[in-house]
């Protein structure tokens, strides 16, 4: 009879029965979510390895290149800098060539180094000569001005400039003309001889 009032003991009612069930598919459910979740967690700790090893391959790839990049940058550097001076040193041949041509053309050594000396003094309001007919034209107009300039004697050292100047006339003088010259005989008789008329 322990047996027959065990199953009774057992017996459950339909209530009971019902929330069994009812836990059971929730636990399957349960078990389902889970294997689930343990294969996303499966999936994104490879993924974030596979991320990890990319990261680490992308950062090697990264040094490399850039490794690469600054020789190239450095070789391109390298080689701008030395088209910059060998241009620099053919601009420098050509406006030599140009000074040489031009001082060439004179024989006097004083006259030449005055020229260079206001080619030189030119430069700080001037700049450097871009190009030889640029330091050709400087040096014509510092001939012009050498050439022309006045020289300063003790007749005309503290003489005052102007700048009026004296055109030339088709005007004969007065002392040319029959009445300057009977002028001049009769104030110097020695010296003008009587013009006959």
């Amino acid at each position: 009879m322990n047996h027959e009032e065990d199953n009774q003991d057992e017996e459950l009612t339909p209530e009971q029965i019902k929330e069994l069930k009812e836990k059971a598919s929730r636990a399957d459910e349960l078990e389902k979510t889970l294997a689930e979740k343990e294969e996303e967690y499966s999936k994104l700790s490879k993924k974030e390895f596979n991320f990890r090893n990319l990261e680490k391959a992308k950062d090697e790839e990264k040094k490399k290149l850039m490794e690469e990049f600054t020789k190239d940058k450095n070789m391109q550097a390298q080689a701008i800098v030395e088209i910059e001076r060998k241009f620099s040193q053919a601009e420098q041949a050509r406006l030599d060539d140009a000074e040489n041509r031009f001082l060439n053309s004179f024989n006097d050594e004083d006259f030449k180094n005055k020229l260079k000396e206001a080619v030189k003094h030119s430069i700080p309001f001037l700049g450097e000569p871009k190009n030889p007919e640029e330091l050709t034209q400087r040096y014509k107009r510092a001939h012009d001005q050498i050439k022309d300039s006045v020289k300063v004697s003790g007749l005309n050292a503290f003489s005052p400039t102007t700048t009026y100047m004296d055109q030339p006339s088709d005007k004969k003088r007065f002392t040319d003309s029959d009445q300057g010259k009977e002028l001049l005989h009769n104030i110097l008789p020695k010296v003008f001889p009587k013009i006959d008329k």
